[in-house]
């Protein structure tokens, strides 16, 4: 029977109850052979078999035992043993905990063997501790290593080589956001970079990321977006309106003119709609985003916004660090680039009249300095206010905060609210 208390037992019963887990169970680093049974190995290796290559949406008893041979499944113990390992978990909600005691378990056991095989080899090798301890010491950084998910120290000629193989096979093309002077600075979307996208309420945080995405969509790149404050309609409707739908009379009465039906009947023609653009609006967890992000494989992930994705429960500095450096590793691990929409702290109807990047700081993104620190690219979007009255004007723009392959600048723009988007009023002249 299966030990309830078993951590390697809960990670596998964990994976065979919801959907999500195993990507949980991936992302904090447990391997096949991080299992000391050879069933425990065998039902890993099966169940990431699945969901990687066969790419299956979710996983259970029946599922996994229609993928064992009939030898397999003898040798796991059969349906009976599969079905009492999905019934064995103590919570679901402990999994990351489980993740680690088997990892720990799994690293103690592999430093013993190494202890004992050094053990040997002095009685082997009396003569030679000096060239022992220099053989320990590399095994066991090798070890730490791999516990951490690292890969060591390369030759730089290595990576030397990969950059000549892009120059000369260029896997894919730069993907660039739609405002040249933004990408002559920032070096465009870069894979694996972390871009934030950061600006108070009403001032065009999303309408910049959606304008991004399209543009995005256009150069043949896929998207997934994330939203925490949209549905999928409203998303559709904001990203029809690129396109001069009137969303007014559709949200009013649910009514449009002649020519916004032919506007929407012509974008669901076109593919980037069907292919190119995925939205997500029923976010609750990580472990949902990442198995997303495997099973759609997009070219750019873009989450909006910060403060609503974070899980409010606790401390929430340390929530929103801890959702920073993911998103950070999922641009990494990935080779993607990911944009994080975040809102700024509150600051004087004064200082929206004539911002800049004195009063724009990093300091200024709300709840952690985590997302200005991990990113590689920090973009402020803002509209003025009028100095009478305080209502947001037109005019507007995007600083460049922070670049880490260029310089910060400042890009004055208009913003045409009825077609949403960010529109350059700059000669290139905007640093």
């Amino acid at each position: 029977m299966n030990d309830p208390l078993d951590p390697e037992v809960a990670v596998l019963a964990c994976c065979l109850i919801n959907r999500h887990a195993i990507w949980t169970a991936i992302e904090e680093g447990v391997r096949t052979e991080d299992f000391s049974r050879p069933t425990h190995r065998l039902i890993w290796g099966t169940m990431r078999q699945l969901v990687e290559v066969d790419q299956v949406p979710s996983l259970d008893p029946i599922v996994l035992a229609g993928a064992l041979t009939d030898d397999m499944l003898r040798d796991v113990g059969g349906r009976t043993y599969l079905h009492a390992l999905a019934s064995s978990v103590p919570a679901v909600s402990l999994l990351r905990e489980y993740c680690q005691l088997v990892r720990r378990a799994a690293l103690g056991s592999r430093l013993r063997d190494l202890t004992k095989r050094l053990t040997d080899e002095i009685e082997k090798r009396p003569d030679s501790p000096e060239a022992l301890l220099e053989e320990y010491q590399e095994q066991l950084a090798e070890l730490a290593l791999g516990f951490e998910g690292r890969r060591g120290s390369v030759p730089v000629g290595s990576a030397g080589e990969a950059v000549l193989a892009e120059l000369e096979f260029p896997s894919r093309g730069l993907m660039r956001t739609p405002w040249g002077g933004i990408n002559e600075i920032t070096n465009g979307l870069q894979p694996g970079s972390l871009t934030v996208i950061a600006g108070e309420t009403s001032h065009g945080k999303s309408a910049a990321a959606l304008q991004i995405v399209d543009h995005a969509a256009n150069q043949g790149f896929k998207s997934l977006y994330v939203s925490a404050e949209m549905s999928t309609e409203e998303l559709f409707i904001r990203l029809a309106k690129i396109y001069g739908f009137d969303s007014a009379c559709y949200y009013g009465r649910r009514a449009a003119t002649e020519v916004d039906k032919q506007r929407v009947t012509r974008l669901l023609e076109d593919e980037k709609y069907h292919e190119r653009i995925m939205v997500m609006d029923d976010l609750w967890d990580v472990g949902q985003l990442m198995t997303e992000v495997r099973r759609r494989k997009p070219d750019l992930l873009v989450l909006d916004y910060l403060q609503l994705l974070v899980d409010p429960g606790g401390d929430r500095t340390e929530a929103t660090s801890a959702f920073s450096r993911l998103c950070k590793k999922m641009a990494a691990q990935y080779q993607i680039p990911v944009i994080i929409l975040s809102q700024l702290r509150k600051q004087s109807a004064q200082e929206w009249r004539s911002p800049s990047l004195k009063t724009l700081n990093l300091d200024r993104i709300r709840d952690s300095g985590a997302p200005a620190q991990d990113a590689d690219v920090v973009l402020f979007v803002y509209r003025k206010l009028d100095a009478e009255t305080n209502v947001l004007l037109d005019d507007g723009g995007i600083l460049v905060v922070k670049s880490r392959n260029g310089v910060t600048g400042h890009f004055p723009m208009v913003f045409d609210g009825g077609r949403q988007r960010f529109m350059e009023t700059y000669d290139g002249g905007g640093y």
